[in-house]
C-alpha cells in the first residue's frame, strides 16, 4: 500500500502548489490593480483644464485674429445630388458684416501641458462647425463639417489661448439644456480630455478623461452622412 501514500503525497503536493500559485497570482493582480488605481489617480490630479478667465458676450465682428476663430452654421437643408449629399447654409455667412461673435480667454489651470485643442459640434443634426477661414469653401461647396482646431499648440500650465466663436447675427445657436460645443484637449502625453462649452455663455465644466476614439466618433462625418441618408440612426 506504499503506492497509495506515495500517490497521496504527490496529489497533496500538487494541490498545495496550486493554492500557492493562485495565492501568488491574486497577490500580483491586487498589486497591479492598486498600482493602476494610483497611476489613474495621479493622471486625474495632473490633468489639463481650460478655465474661462475672460469673456465677451455676443457682439459685432472684431477684426483682431485670435488663436482659434470658429464659426457655427445652422444646417438649412440637405439635398442629394448625383455625387453626394449637399448641405445648405445661409450665404449671409460669406459677409463678415453679418457675423457676431463671443470671445473667450482660456487658461490652462491644470498641471499637464496641452498639445492641441479641438472644438466639435454637439448638434450633429443641426450645426456644422468649421474654422472661420474655411467658411466660404464650406458654404459654396455645401460640405458637412463638425470639427475645428486651434492654431495655437503646446499650452503650458498657466498659459492662455484666445477663442472666438462666430454666428450669423440673427442665428445664434445654443444647445438649450446642453452644450452646443464639445472641447477636446489632447495633452502632451497623448491623452484626450473633454470639456463642454456652453456657447454663447461663459459656462464650461471640468475636464474629464476621454479618448481619441470618442472624439473621432463625434466628429465622424461619414457616419453622420449615413444617418442623414437614413441608413443608420442617430
Amino acid at each position: 500500500m506504499d503506492w497509495l501514500g506515495f500517490a497521496g503525497s504527490i496529489i497533496g503536493g500538487i494541490i498545495g502548489g496550486l493554492f500557492t500559485f493562485l495565492g501568488v497570482k491574486l497577490t500580483i493582480k491586487h498589486d497591479d490593480d492598486k498600482k493602476k488605481k494610483e497611476e489613474q489617480k495621479k493622471i486625474i490630479e495632473e490633468k489639463p483644464r481650460l478655465e474661462v478667465v475672460e469673456f465677451k458676450e455676443v457682439g459685432k465682428h472684431r477684426n483682431t485674429k485670435s488663436d482659434m476663430d470658429v464659426i457655427c452654421l445652422a444646417i438649412k437643408g440637405v439635398n442629394k445630388s448625383d455625387r453626394r449629399l449637399e448641405f445648405t447654409y445661409d450665404e449671409k455667412a460669406l459677409d463678415k458684416n453679418n457675423l457676431v461673435s463671443c470671445e473667450y480667454v482660456l487658461r490652462n489651470t491644470g498641471i499637464t501641458e496641452i498639445d492641441s485643442v479641438c472644438l466639435i459640434s454637439n448638434l450633429p443634426m443641426n450645426m456644422s462647425v468649421i474654422e472661420l477661414r474655411n467658411a466660404e469653401f464650406l458654404v459654396n461647396e455645401r460640405f458637412l463639417n463638425y470639427e475645428a482646431w486651434s492654431d495655437k499648440r503646446f499650452i503650458k500650465s498657466g498659459e492662455q489661448i484666445k477663442l472666438r466663436v462666430y454666428f450669423i447675427e440673427d442665428q445664434v445657436i445654443t444647445g438649450l439644456l446642453s452644450s452646443s460645443l464639445g472641447m477636446y484637449i489632447q495633452d502632451i502625453n497623448g491623452r484626450y480630455w473633454h470639456q463642454s462649452l456652453f456657447v454663447p455663455t461663459k459656462e464650461t465644466d471640468n475636464s474629464r478623461l476621454s479618448s481619441r476614439k470618442e472624439m473621432k466618433s463625434f466628429a465622424d462625418v461619414e457616419s453622420a452622412l449615413k444617418c442623414f441618408e437614413g441608413k443608420e440612426y442617430w
